[in-house]
Protein backbone atom coordinates (compact mmCIF):
# COMPACT_ATOMS: atom_id res chain seq x y z
CA UNK A 1 0.00 0.00 0.00
CA UNK A 2 2.83 2.42 0.82
CA UNK A 3 4.47 1.69 -2.52
CA UNK A 4 1.21 2.43 -4.28
CA UNK A 5 0.81 5.79 -2.48
CA UNK A 6 4.43 6.67 -3.25
CA UNK A 7 3.98 5.89 -6.95
CA UNK A 8 0.78 7.96 -7.11
CA UNK A 9 2.45 10.89 -5.34
CA UNK A 10 5.45 10.68 -7.67
CA UNK A 11 3.18 10.57 -10.73
CA UNK A 12 1.45 13.75 -9.55
CA UNK A 13 4.73 15.61 -8.96
CA UNK A 14 6.48 14.80 -12.27
CA UNK A 15 4.16 16.83 -14.59
CA UNK A 16 4.29 19.83 -12.24
CA UNK A 17 8.09 19.66 -12.13
CA UNK A 18 8.26 19.40 -15.93
CA UNK A 19 6.05 22.49 -16.33
CA UNK A 20 8.15 24.42 -13.80
CA UNK A 21 11.32 23.52 -15.72
CA UNK A 22 9.69 24.63 -18.99
CA UNK A 23 8.63 27.98 -17.49
CA UNK A 24 12.11 28.48 -16.04
CA UNK A 25 13.64 28.07 -19.52
CA UNK A 26 11.38 30.75 -21.05
CA UNK A 27 13.45 33.81 -21.89
CA UNK A 28 12.34 37.32 -21.05
CA UNK A 29 13.40 40.18 -23.28
CA UNK A 30 13.53 43.68 -21.78
CA UNK A 31 14.18 46.67 -24.06
CA UNK A 32 14.45 50.13 -22.49
CA UNK A 33 14.73 53.32 -24.57
CA UNK A 34 18.04 55.11 -23.99
CA UNK A 35 17.55 58.20 -26.16
CA UNK A 36 15.22 60.24 -23.96
CA UNK A 37 11.93 58.46 -24.62
CA UNK A 38 10.26 57.01 -21.53
CA UNK A 39 9.36 53.58 -22.92
CA UNK A 40 9.99 49.92 -22.22
CA UNK A 41 9.06 46.72 -24.07
CA UNK A 42 9.06 43.44 -22.15
CA UNK A 43 8.30 40.13 -23.88
CA UNK A 44 8.33 36.56 -22.55
CA UNK A 45 9.28 34.28 -25.43
CA UNK A 46 6.21 32.22 -26.25
CA UNK A 47 4.01 34.27 -23.96
CA UNK A 48 2.79 37.71 -22.96
CA UNK A 49 4.52 41.03 -23.52
CA UNK A 50 3.96 44.62 -22.40
CA UNK A 51 4.80 47.98 -23.95
CA UNK A 52 4.92 50.80 -21.39
CA UNK A 53 4.97 54.41 -22.59
CA UNK A 54 5.41 57.25 -20.10
CA UNK A 55 4.32 60.86 -20.34
CA UNK A 56 5.58 64.09 -18.77
CA UNK A 57 3.24 63.67 -15.77
CA UNK A 58 4.84 60.43 -14.57
CA UNK A 59 1.96 58.22 -15.65
CA UNK A 60 2.17 55.31 -18.09
CA UNK A 61 0.03 53.80 -20.81
CA UNK A 62 0.47 50.04 -21.07
CA UNK A 63 -0.35 47.72 -23.97
CA UNK A 64 -0.63 44.01 -23.36
CA UNK A 65 0.88 42.07 -26.27
CA UNK A 66 0.99 38.49 -27.53
CA UNK A 67 4.15 37.32 -29.27
CA UNK A 68 3.88 37.24 -33.06
CA UNK A 69 7.52 36.76 -34.10
CA UNK A 70 10.80 35.42 -32.67
CA UNK A 71 14.05 34.44 -34.38
CA UNK A 72 16.64 34.72 -31.60
CA UNK A 73 17.71 38.22 -32.72
CA UNK A 74 14.35 39.99 -32.67
CA UNK A 75 11.01 39.49 -30.95
CA UNK A 76 7.64 41.12 -31.75
CA UNK A 77 4.23 41.30 -30.14
CA UNK A 78 0.83 42.57 -31.26
CA UNK A 79 -2.27 43.78 -29.47
CA UNK A 80 -4.93 42.19 -31.71
CA UNK A 81 -4.30 38.45 -31.92
CA UNK A 82 -7.84 37.42 -32.85
CA UNK A 83 -7.01 37.36 -36.54
CA UNK A 84 -7.55 34.52 -38.98
CA UNK A 85 -4.58 32.12 -39.21
CA UNK A 86 -1.89 33.39 -41.57
CA UNK A 87 -3.00 37.02 -41.25
CA UNK A 88 -0.41 39.65 -40.35
CA UNK A 89 -1.40 42.07 -37.55
CA UNK A 90 -1.76 45.73 -38.55
CA UNK A 91 0.77 46.83 -35.92
CA UNK A 92 3.51 45.11 -33.95
CA UNK A 93 6.03 46.29 -31.34
CA UNK A 94 9.48 44.71 -31.77
CA UNK A 95 12.91 44.65 -30.12
CA UNK A 96 16.15 43.77 -31.88
CA UNK A 97 19.11 42.83 -29.69
CA UNK A 98 21.76 43.11 -32.42
CA UNK A 99 20.66 46.61 -33.47
CA UNK A 100 19.63 47.69 -29.94
CA UNK A 101 16.33 49.18 -31.07
CA UNK A 102 12.64 49.17 -30.30
CA UNK A 103 10.75 49.47 -33.57
CA UNK A 104 7.24 49.22 -34.95
CA UNK A 105 6.15 47.07 -37.88
CA UNK A 106 2.90 48.17 -39.45
CA UNK A 107 0.88 47.84 -42.62
CA UNK A 108 -2.15 49.39 -44.22
CA UNK A 109 -5.48 47.85 -43.22
CA UNK A 110 -6.40 46.43 -46.60
CA UNK A 111 -7.22 43.01 -47.96
CA UNK A 112 -4.11 41.81 -49.74
CA UNK A 113 -2.38 38.47 -49.76
CA UNK A 114 1.04 40.09 -49.25
CA UNK A 115 0.64 43.31 -47.29
CA UNK A 116 3.30 46.01 -47.69
CA UNK A 117 4.94 46.05 -44.28
CA UNK A 118 6.73 49.16 -43.08
CA UNK A 119 9.25 49.42 -40.25
CA UNK A 120 9.83 52.48 -38.12
CA UNK A 121 12.53 52.70 -35.45
CA UNK A 122 11.00 54.09 -32.26
CA UNK A 123 14.17 54.45 -30.20
CA UNK A 124 17.69 53.26 -29.53
CA UNK A 125 17.41 50.84 -26.64
CA UNK A 126 19.31 48.65 -24.24
CA UNK A 127 18.01 45.15 -24.99
CA UNK A 128 18.66 42.50 -22.33
CA UNK A 129 17.62 38.85 -22.44
CA UNK A 130 17.15 37.10 -19.09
Amino acid sequence: MRKMLFVLALAAVVPAAAQAAKDKDAKTWVAVCMDGKDAQYTQIVGGTGYFHLGDDNGSYQTLRLTQTFYDGTAVCGAVDTKLPPGTTPIGQVCANKSRNTIYFKYREAKDTALPDEKVGVFCQAMVTVY
